[in-house]
Parts: structure tokens; sequence; C-alpha cells
């Protein structure tokens, strides 16, 4: 366990297909004696992009960083797998529990029961007017604990259950979502 391997189609013409799973070296260290970076415990695929937890619950992003899905920040492309901070500030780095990738937004379940989410504006659940480059509390579970996230098929909305046993849906639907999480559709 711990070791990723996988295959893409490659997104962009100067990377090659692979059509055979690989193992992704950053993780596995340089072949040549060097230490092994850590190990994985979950995965999600995105489109055209990966997201990673380790057993000591960090969050590495890589691949095609289009709409800011990697959550680094910015909207270029990481072929080599970089350590994303989730949290409130730079310095404060929260655990992550879990990690689901759509087809351009990612989300982020910390061990504590709180949803960051960045990517297309859209998509991630804030309401904001850009997309979100790094990953950013959904404030509207303010009060509620999570325990499970989803992106459902095709990658453009989002589930999420609370301990509660309700869950409350974004994306792309009919309402957006709203700070007191009173417009969501419940699903019971």
């Amino acid at each position: 366990p711990g070791l990723v391997e996988g295959h893409s189609s490659g997104s962009k013409d100067w990377i090659s297909n692979v059509l055979e799973p690989q193992l992704v070296k950053y993780f596995v260290g340089d072949g040549k004696g060097g230490e092994k970076v850590t190990n994985i415990r979950q995965v999600a695929c995105g489109f055209a992009y990966t997201a990673c937890v380790t057993e000591n619950n960090k969050m590495y992003t890589f691949g095609a960083g289009e709409y800011g899905t990697l959550g680094t920040g910015t909207t270029i492309d990481q072929w080599i797998p970089v350590k994303v901070n989730v949290g409130e500030t730079k310095l404060l780095e929260i655990p992550v529990q879990t990690v689901v990738a759509g087809s351009v937004h990612t989300l982020a379940l910390t061990v504590d029961g709180r949803v960051f989410s960045c990517g297309k504006k859209e998509y991630t659940g804030h309401g904001h007017i850009s997309d979100v480059l790094v990953f950013t509390r959904l404030n509207a579970f303010d009060g509620r604990c999570i325990e499970q996230v989803s992106i459902g098929p095709g990658g453009y909305h989002t589930l999420a259950l609370t301990v509660q046993q309700n869950c409350c849906v974004h994306g792309d639907y009919e309402k957006k979502y709203d700070e007191d999480c009173s417009n969501h559709r419940h699903i019971y």
C-alpha cells in the first residue's frame, strides 16, 4: 500500500500518452537510493489532474491546473506532485481526511469535518465571481460537521453528507450555494 500507480491520456499535446500504469516516482524516491517521500492512503482523479492524501493527512496535487483545480494558488499545470495547504491561513494547515476531484473543482474534507474547495467559480460552492485558486473553507457548513463529500458523475455537482445524515447539494443545479445552506436541495 502507499504506492501510486496511474495512467493518463495527457491533457497537453507535448505530454505523451501513458498506456499502462506507472509508478509516480515522486512518492517512491528517485530509484537511486533516495528516500521515499511518504505513503499515500487515498487518491482521486479529476479531469486531467490527480489529488492524493498521505498517511499523515497531507495533500498533494498534480496535473492540469486549469481553473485552479490543484489549489496551488495559480492555474499553472504541475507535472510533479505539489504539497498543497488546506487551512484558514498559510500558517495553519488542517489535516485532510479525504479529497474528491471533479471535472473543474476539488474538495477536501478535513479530519474535523470541515469542507474546503477550489476550482471553477460556478462549482466550488462559494458564489465567487472568479475562480478559487486555493483551498477555501465552505462557510455555508458552519455548525454542521460533514462526514462525507462526493462529486457526482460528470464532475459538476457536489454532495455533502452531515453527521446528522442530511445531504446538501450544490453545483450544476437551479439554485446556487448560499451562506446559510437554506436554499440547498436536501435529500433524505
